[in-house]
């Protein structure tokens, strides 16, 4: 059931090819990388546009729950705020150091099923 949640390492994977014209800082790397894996989970649906509900159904979360793992992620990657994190999220995406695209596909797949 859910096998998309045991392989959401899939969508973290070591950096490969990278742009030097739109690359965040290393620090922001290194701060993305300091995340827990919930928050990388809760980060990477926020970046897929989902509302704290959704993200509290899929991962059987509260959404004040989602809302909490939202707000320490914007403070453990110091910024501002959700559109900013989207930003940071499609650029790390750029690089090859997430996988939003590949996440998103398991996600529609697995409501599918």
């Amino acid at each position: 059931m859910f096998h998309w949640l045991r392989s959401i390492t899939n969508l973290f994977h070591r950096p490969g090819k990278r742009t030097s014209s739109s690359a965040p800082p290393e620090r922001v790397r290194r701060r993305w990388r300091s995340l827990t894996m919930r928050q990388r989970q809760v980060a990477a649906l926020v970046g897929l546009n989902f509302t704290y509900q959704q993200i509290g159904d899929i991962l059987y979360i509260s959404p004040h729950t989602a809302r909490s793992h939202t707000r320490n992620v914007l403070s453990k990657l110091h910024i501002k705020d959700k559109a900013e994190l989207c930003t940071v999220l499609s650029i790390l995406e750029e690089q090859g150091v997430i996988n939003l695209q590949a996440y998103g596909n398991q996600l529609d797949h697995n409501r599918l099923t």
